[in-house]
């Protein structure tokens, strides 16, 4: 019960949702690779903003991000790709799944 979402809290800080990856230092940016959150933030941006969606309405004069590339370009995300991103949480699954399974394995050999 613990040490899943302290486990998580680095997944979380390195999606790029609260820290943009300009701004993660050299040494630590490998962390946002194998994080299933930003797979999954950076899918949901390019299938909300992406695909030459069309303007946004705005009730303002002035809305900044009235075109809907803007937001992709401000997180960084103008050369996402769907596919890349839900391959990659497939693949995290899989690991995932796969790793579970041999540690429950082993667990339950170990103690016959």
């Amino acid at each position: 019960m613990f040490i899943g979402p302290v486990a998580s809290v680095p997944f979380i800080l390195f999606s790029g949702f609260f820290v943009r990856f300009e701004t993660i230092p050299p040494y630590l940016q490998w962390l946002t690779y194998i994080s299933y959150v930003r797979y999954a933030f950076e899918g949901i941006m390019v299938a909300t903003y992406g695909f030459d969606r069309k303007r946004l309405d705005c009730a303002v004069p002035f809305c900044m991000h009235r075109e809907p590339t803007r937001y992709l370009n401000h997180f960084q995300m103008d050369k996402a790709s769907l596919l890349l991103d839900s391959a990659a949480l497939l693949g995290i699954l899989l690991v995932v799944r796969a790793s579970s399974y041999f540690v429950l394995r082993y667990s339950t050999s170990v103690k016959r």
